[in-house]
């Protein structure tokens, strides 16, 4: 089995597992920057490289898991890549 970039781009996965994850991520970035925005409000010093750090993991995690590429878990070099990118 090969990897088609077309899918592993494009075709996101849509079973209820991926959607329920997609839809948790989605729900921690926007408490996140409700939080964030609050602290900034409060006059906290909120680094905004922070915010984007957290919201890239999160970017990570949804194109590991959720993505087309996450279709291809099957296949080891392709599961490799997906802890790796999970672990950095």
């Amino acid at each position: 089995m090969t990897v088609s970039p077309r899918v592993a781009v494009l075709d996101w996965q849509t079973d209820v597992v991926s959607l329920v994850g997609l839809g948790l991520e989605l729900g921690c970035a926007v408490v996140y920057l409700l939080g964030a925005i609050r602290a900034r409000h409060l006059g906290r010093d909120w680094p905004w490289a922070r915010t984007v750090l957290f919201l890239g993991g999160l970017l990570t995690l949804a194109v590991s898991l959720q993505s087309g590429f996450g279709r291809y878990d099957d296949i080891f070099w392709v599961h490799v890549v997906q802890h790796v990118a999970l672990m950095a």
